[in-house]
């Protein structure tokens, strides 16, 4: 399913929250207490990367991203992999929303991670009996202002739903994705976009 975004000013007190950092001095901006910013110092690391903090029954989710720039791609990846086990791990523990706060000095980290916790949160149950129940929990994201740039952001949002646009497609059967229905999908997103679509007939396509 596809998760709402949206830019906040901070954090609130009781949000579940998932931190990006890519060096443990930045922990000290997480406002958690010194027992468990020595814990984490201790046990993250680069193959051991995220560690998940239950505080009173709120998940606190700390992802070690570290950057490196000469292997830009590589790195990118591997926050969108992170992404998607974050994912995972909010929807295993039935979370439905979380506030992401990025402490790396590279704000780019956010866009590929939410990429990839955005794109693995995907599911078409139309034709599923047991929708209500296969239905992931997690559903809304908020990001704080200073982790993205608000124009990555609604970037960002505009790949996503392009993408599960085009994933519904694929996985409808044929029998209702119908040249005729194809053209009807494509003129009401095109429509909520702000475009005008033409859509040629069999007659306009053989004059």
């Amino acid at each position: 399913m596809a998760i709402k975004i949206s830019s906040v000013s901070s954090a609130k007190q009781n949000d579940n929250k998932i931190f990006l950092f890519s060096d443990t001095k930045q922990l000290k901006e997480a406002q958690i207490s010194a027992a468990n910013q020595k814990y984490l110092t201790k046990n993250i690391s680069e193959k051991n990367n995220y560690i998940v903090l239950n505080d009173e029954g709120i998940q606190q989710v700390f992802v070690y991203a570290k950057h490196d720039k000469s292997n830009a791609d590589k790195c990118n990846e591997k926050l969108r992999q992170y992404g998607s086990t974050v994912t995972s791990l909010l929807n295993k523990s039935k979370v439905e929303s979380a506030t992401l706060i990025n402490l790396c000095d590279d704000k780019r980290c956010s866009y590929f991670f939410i990429e990839g916790l955005s794109l693995a949160n995907y599911q078409f149950l139309k034709y599923k009996k047991e929708k209500k129940t296969l239905k992931h929990s997690f559903s809304k994201l908020n990001v704080t202002n200073k982790s993205i740039k608000s124009a990555q952001l609604t970037e960002l949002k505009n790949i996503i739903d392009a993408v599960f646009f085009a994933r519904d497609l694929v996985n409808e059967p044929l029998s209702f994705l119908t040249a005729t229905q194809l053209a009807k999908e494509c003129t009401k997103i095109g429509k909520a976009a702000g475009l005008k679509v033409e859509v040629f007939n069999k007659k306009k396509i053989q004059s």
